[in-house]
C-alpha cells in the first residue's frame, strides 16, 4: 500500500517501527516550511497542499493531536475515506498480530487480569496502571499488560516485576479477533480515555473497570477519534472510575449521566530516606517536556528568585521530550540558569535511586488530574509543592503536609519556593505529615481495598515463585 505520512516529528519517530512492511511511504507532509522541500528517510517532504496532486492509497496522521491535521486535509478536498488516524491505520493493517513478552514468574492463583493501556512509558497514567498490576500480582493473579505502542526499556522493567506484556498493534480498535483472547481473562482494566472502545466492547459487566486520568484538553481530540466506535450506553453497565474529583468533574462535562467513582492511584513503597545533600537543596520537576506540564513557568519562577536563593538550590527537570518546539523554548529559558539541570527520561529503578538525592518535588502543570510525582514525593517524605488545578491538591493542606499555590500565579509560586529554601531545616513536621498522607490514601494496601470494593473481589496475599 502506498501511503503518505502527515508529520515528521517525535510522534512518528517513536511509532514508525509499527508500520507494516508492505506500507510504502511515497511522501511526507509537514506544516513546517523549513522542512518542506527537504529529504527525510530518503523520501521528499511536501507542504500539505501538495496532497491534492499526489497518488496514494492513504494519508496517515502522525500526531498526538491529529484533529487539526484532519480538518486541514478535508479543507483541501482530500477524500475523507483516504485519511486515517495513526492508530486506526495500524489496527487495520496489523489485525491479528500478538507478540508476547513473558516475565518468567509462575503464579499460584489461576485468576487472570488484563490491563489495557495505550502505551508503555514512565508517565503517571501508565504508572498508575502498572501499580494496579503489581497489586494483583502480589495477590497471585496472572497479570498481562496489553499495549499497541511500547517502549523497550519499559517492557523490560515490567517483565522484571512479574507482569507479562502483550504487544497488540490493533488496540484499541478491537474486533472479534481480539475479543477471543480477551475473554479468557477474569477481569479487565481499560486504562485512560483512549481505551474507551475496549471498555465498551468487552462484555464483562462489573468485571470491567474503565479508569480515566486525562485532563480536559485531551477530551475533544480523543472522543472525536474514538466515540463513533463506542457503545456509550454500555458505560452504565461497567465500573467507571476517575483518579480524582477534578478528573470526575471533567468526565461529567462530556458524560453527564454516567455514575463515576473515585479510584486514587497507589504506589509501592520505595522510600529511601532523607537526601544526603549538605550544601544545596535539590528541587525536582518530573514529567514529559511539553506545554501542559509548564516547565517554562517553573524556570520563570526560579529566574526571579534572589541570586542568593538560586545559589542555594539545584533544580532537576526530569522527563522525556514530547514537543520539540517547546523543548527549544525551555532550553532558551534555562540556558542562563546554571542551577537548572535537564535530566531526560529516567527508568523506574534509576528514578527510585534519584529520589534519594531530591529534597523537594514540584508540580507546576496547568492541569493535572492527580500527580503521581507528588504522591511519590509524599511517600519519600519530601517537601511537595503543587497548584490548585491538580487533583492531588485536595489532599494537601497548605503549610501542613505540603504547599499549594494558585495555578498561574507565578508570584505565589516564587513565594512558596522561597519559603521552603529559607526554612528548609525547620520543615520536618511537614515531611512527616506528607508521609502520613501517602500511607492514608495512596499506599498499596489502600489501593487493594479500593479495588476490592469496586470489583467485588477478595485480594488475598499469595506466594509468588520464580
Amino acid at each position: 500500500m502506498n501511503i503518505v505520512i502527515f508529520g515528521t516529528g517525535l510522534f512518528y519517530e517513536r511509532r514508525k517501527k509499527m508500520l507494516p512492511t508492505d506500507s510504502r511511504i511515497v511522501a511526507f507532509l509537514d506544516n513546517n516550511v523549513l522542512k518542506q522541500g527537504s529529504i527525510f528517510e530518503n523520501v521528499h517532504i511536501y507542504a500539505p497542499e501538495s496532497a491534492c496532486e499526489m497518488e496514494y492509497d492513504a494519508i496517515i496522521l502522525a500526531s498526538s493531536t491529529p484533529g487539526e491535521m484532519r480538518g486541514q486535509l478535508i479543507s483541501l478536498e482530500v477524500p475523507e475515506e483516504k485519511i486515517f488516524y495513526w492508530e486506526e491505520y495500524i489496527s487495520r493493517q496489523r489485525r491479528g498480530t500478538l507478540i508476547k513478552y513473558r516475565s518468567g514468574v509462575d503464579l499460584l492463583n489461576k485468576k487472570k487480569i488484563l490491563i489495557i493501556v495505550p502505551l508503555t512509558n514512565y508517565t503517571g497514567g501508565f504508572l498508575a496502571a502498572f501499580n494496579v498490576g503489581i497489586c494483583f500480582r502480589n495477590r497471585g493473579f496472572y497479570v498481562v499488560i496489553a499495549v499497541p505502542v511500547y517502549n523497550e526499556k519499559a517492557v523490560e522493567d515490567i517483565t522484571k516485576s512479574g507482569i507479562d506484556v502483550w504487544i497488540c498493534p490493533s488496540l484499541p480498535y478491537i474486533t472479534d479477533t481480539e475479543l477471543e483472547w480477551i475473554d479468557a481473562f477474569d477481569y479487565v482494566i481499560s486504562n485512560t480515555l483512549q481505551t474507551i472502545i475496549c471498555a465498551t466492547k468487552i462484555k464483562k459487566g462489573k468485571k470491567v473497570l474503565f479508569w480515566i486520568h486525562e485532563p480536559e484538553r485531551n477530551y475533544e481530540e480523543t472522543l472525536k477519534q474514538y466515540m463513533k466506535y463506542c457503545d456509550e450506553d454500555y458505560l452504565q453497565e461497567i465500573n467507571v472510575c476517575t483518579v480524582s474529583q477534578l478528573s470526575r468533574k471533567i468526565f461529567h462535562k462530556h458524560f453527564q449521566n454516567i455514575n463515576v467513582r473515585i479510584l486514587p492511584p497507589g504506589i509501592e513503597d520505595f522510600a529511601g530516606g532523607a537526601s544526603k545533600n549538605e550544601n544545596r537543596i535539590t528541587i525536582a520537576l518530573i514529567g514529559n517536556i511539553y506545554p501542559l506540564k509548564n516547565q517554562i513557568g517553573f524556570a520563570e519562577a526560579i529566574s526571579r528568585l534572589p541570586e542568593e536563593k538560586r545559589s542555594a538550590i539545584e533544580c532537576l527537570i526530569i522527563g522525556k521530550d514530547v514537543d520539540s518546539k517547546y523543548r527549544q523554548e525551555l532550553d532558551r529559558k534555562t540556558a542562563p540558569l546554571p542551577c537548572i539541570r535537564m535530566i531526560g527520561e529516567t527508568p523506574m529503578e534509576q528514578m527510585h535511586e534519584l529520589y534519594k538525592e531530591i529534597d523537594a518535588v514540584a508540580c507546576t502543570s496547568r492541569e493535572e488530574t492527580m500527580s503521581m510525582v507528588i504522591i511519590e514525593g509524599m511517600m519519600c517524605g519530601k517537601i511537595c509543592i503543587t497548584n490548585t488545578n491538580t487533583g492531588i491538591a485536595d489532599y494537601i493542606q497548605d503549610g501542613v503536609n505540603g504547599y499549594v499555590y494558585n495555578e498561574g500565579d507565578t508570584d505565589e509560586l516564587i513565594q512558596k519556593i522561597d519559603y521552603v529554601i529559607t526554612h528548609f531545616g525547620q520543615l520536618d513536621q511537614v515531611r512527616a505529615k506528607a508521609r502520613e498522607t501517602y500511607e492514608r490514601y495512596f499506599s498499596m494496601e489502600c489501593l487493594k481495598k479500593n479495588l476490592e470494593a469496586i470489583l467485588k473481589c477478595q485480594l488475598y496475599d499469595a506466594e509468588v515463585t520464580e
